[in-house]
């Protein structure tokens, strides 16, 4: 991931960066990956409740991997790994694949 951020942060330059991810530059980006995060509605003891927040988004992508994933064992594939190394293999590849046009 840090060659990533770094090309990242060297393209918009640090000046462009939100105060609040200034110390963490020499460390992890983060999120790796995001999704909707408010007004999610879930289950709890039979219950149903809107969420937000990481609590909320996290299980959407897990849930994702695992429908990815459960789609290519189907067709004798296999599982996916490591989708962190993948999304980023793909974005080097083809950047504007991840930003709504």
């Amino acid at each position: 991931q840090l060659k990533h951020v770094q090309k990242y942060v060297e393209k918009i330059g640090v000046q462009n960066l939100p105060y609040q991810i200034l110390p963490y530059i020499g460390n992890r980006a983060y999120p790796d990956v995001s999704s909707l995060s408010a007004e999610i509605f879930g289950v709890h003891d039979e219950q149903g409740l809107s969420t937000y927040g990481t609590s909320a988004s996290a299980p959407c992508i897990a849930g994702m991997a695992a429908l990815i994933n459960s789609a290519r064992l189907a067709i004798g594939k296999r599982v996916v790994g490591m989708f962190n190394a993948v999304l980023y293999d793909l974005y080097e590849r083809n950047e504007s694949a991840f930003r709504d046009q």
